[in-house]
């Protein structure tokens, strides 16, 4: 019979010690939950764990690791009623201790960003506040161009513009795409982020500029994150204030921002944080990504046309191997020697 609803049943199916019929097997009741997901939902200790009986399961992302330990789910609500008063506040439990972590990091964020959310120009270090207190703009277009922010599917260096907005991060890297485009045509906005300190957490929020020797466009780089390698966007946060530090050295008139779209920000989003950091000024934001490097590998053709293409392609140069290719080498030195080569074993 059915340990669980008390049905005979000739088709009874063991988990975790307990012989349930086909149906309460297949109910959410007697579902299995691993040990990291149960301690988190119902704050569970591995003491309290000690008493239930488990599974062991591989371990999905890697079976050399530690296998999984399965619990019934029946088994874990009653043991968490038991020491929480109920479910219900097990969960409520859970809750709160996400809510705290949450603000913990939050804080540690914060404090770690120092001055960033801060309204004035102020910087703890003397490099960076040299670029957020002044800034060199090349002369002022005598068309007066309407203010606004306008989407362009132009590229960035077609764009006629005074101002480039680019990204950077704290650790002297610039964002993939127009950014890193940039950054290899000019290099004086590399020189001038390394006047910056390396790994400074707090650049975060501000901004280094370099005027281009031909004095026809200033290259504005944004600090919008910390590391793009690990976390691949930028913070919000750091964006908006670098845009509204920036936006109380421009002028009110007379120049046009060029600007691409940063990664993991929509378009909305950024028009709506220029349209409020950069009143007056036209603003385009160029969506369209810039073209592959030359030298790229190009594209394979697919289909019959691949199969003629390699059939008529001399052989490349590195095919074999760097043994193959010295075999030959080898053979006809040993021959001038006088030794015979060696035979190749198969």
């Amino acid at each position: 019979t059915c340990e669980r609803c008390g049905t005979a049943s000739e088709a009874l199916e063991s988990r975790c010690g307990v012989r349930m019929c086909p149906a309460c097997a297949e109910s959410d009741a007697c579902g299995l939950l691993t040990c990291s997901v149960l301690k988190a939902r119902y704050c569970l200790t591995e003491r309290d764990l000690a008493s239930l009986v488990f599974e062991e399961r591989v371990n999905p992302r890697n079976p050399l690791w530690h296998p999984m330990r399965m619990f019934l789910r029946f088994q874990v609500e009653e043991l968490a009623a038991t020491k929480h008063g109920s479910v219900e506040a097990a969960l409520a439990e859970s809750q709160r201790r996400r809510e705290a972590i949450d603000r913990r990091h939050v804080a540690r964020q914060r404090d770690a960003l120092g001055d960033l959310l801060a309204e004035d120009l102020v910087c703890s270090e003397p490099n960076v506040a040299a670029f957020a207190t002044r800034i060199e703009l090349p002369a002022a277009r005598a068309s007066a161009a309407p203010a606004e922010v306008v989407r362009s599917d132009s590229l960035l260096p077609d764009v006629a513009a005074d101002i480039v907005i680019v990204f950077a991060d704290c650790m002297a890297q610039f964002m993939r795409g127009w950014s890193r485009a940039v950054a290899r045509q000019h290099s004086c906005i590399v020189d001038a982020d390394r006047l910056t300190p390396f790994n400074f957490r707090a650049k975060q929020g501000f901004f280094a500029w370099a005027l281009l020797p031909s004095a026809a466009q200033t290259v504005v780089a944004l600090y919008v994150g910390f590391n793009f390698h690990r976390r691949g966007g930028v913070e919000l946060s750091a964006l908006r204030a670098a845009l509204t530090r920036l936006g109380k050295l421009l002028p009110r008139e007379g120049h046009v921002v060029a600007t691409p779209v940063p990664y993991s920000v929509t378009p909305d989003d950024y028009s709506a944080m220029l349209a409020e950091a950069l009143p007056g000024l036209r603003v385009i934001v160029c969506a369209r990504p810039p073209p592959p490097r030359k030298g790229a590998e190009p594209l394979r053709a697919s289909g019959s046309e691949a199969g003629a293409d390699q059939s008529n392609a001399p052989p490349a140069p590195h095919q074999g191997g760097v043994a193959a290719q010295m075999a030959p080498v080898c053979a006809r030195s040993m021959c001038e020697s006088g030794r015979s080569a060696p035979e190749r074993r198969v």
